[in-house]
């Protein structure tokens, strides 16, 4: 299975379906989930219908000019239920049809105000697996781990990063950078 997710920053820019359509066919994308999409229902459902995918899940732009998650998958290949959603990510569970392998997977689009993100960093430890189910967590955090991480500003090691890195230590997360 390949599967690929975008922070595309709005997918109203005039080469986003080229962008896409050239991401799914160089990949042969089984699964695409674009973050940060900035659209509405109605919207989402022409782009996944322009990009060829007959099944999706979308999470509509709710705050303005950000946000927004589209999932869509082809259903010959997986068979996805959805498990649990926020505006901000999307929980669901994947079973590669070929192989019968099934997965956890979180798409997540992290609040930009660092005030918001414990609370969710909270409801995502709720969704760890509790058995020996491999779990995928692919997230645009806008946030960072360590001031190496940084470039320009202050280099203050801030209670954000100490909130997000013991986030990331309770999930068990493997980070790949």
């Amino acid at each position: 299975m390949k599967l690929l997710s975008w922070n595309c920053r709005g997918s109203a820019w005039s080469g986003f379906v080229l962008q896409s359509l050239f991401y799914i066919s160089t990949f042969c994308l089984d699964l695409f989930c674009i973050v940060d999409s900035r659209v509405s229902r109605d919207q989402a459902d022409c782009l996944v219908q322009r990009l060829g995918f007959s099944s999706s899940f979308c999470i509509p732009s709710s705050i303005g000019q950000c946000g927004g998650i589209i999932l869509m998958w082809n259903p010959s290949m997986l068979n996805i239920s959805i498990l649990n959603y926020h505006e901000h990510y999307i929980h669901y569970e994947i079973q590669e049809l070929s192989t019968k392998k099934v997965w956890l997977t979180t798409f997540v689009y992290a609040y930009l105000q660092k005030a918001k993100q414990e609370t969710m960093w909270t409801d995502l430890i709720s969704s760890k697996p509790v058995s020996n189910i491999p779990w995928l967590l692919l997230v645009d955090f806008n946030n960072i781990c360590s001031l190496n991480e940084k470039m320009g500003g202050s280099q203050v090691f801030t209670p954000a990063m100490i909130k997000f890195n013991k986030f990331l230590n309770d999930c068990e997360v493997f980070v790949e950078i």
